[in-house]
């Protein structure tokens, strides 16, 4: 797809707990994210209750 090849080009960075071969368009998850390396913006509270119902 064209749009996957644009957006590996314009990606220069990737978070350390995933690796990317950009040239066979493979990534794959080499550990699971650590707390501080996921996005500040997730309140997991919120995810609990949620599911909580």
């Amino acid at each position: 797809m064209a749009s996957i090849g644009e957006s590996l080009e314009a990606n220069v960075s990737f978070k350390d707990f995933v690796e990317v071969d950009k040239d066979a368009r493979k990534g794959k998850f080499v550990r699971l994210p650590e707390r501080k390396e996921l996005n500040p913006e997730v309140n997991e509270l919120l995810v609990i209750e949620f599911y909580n119902r």
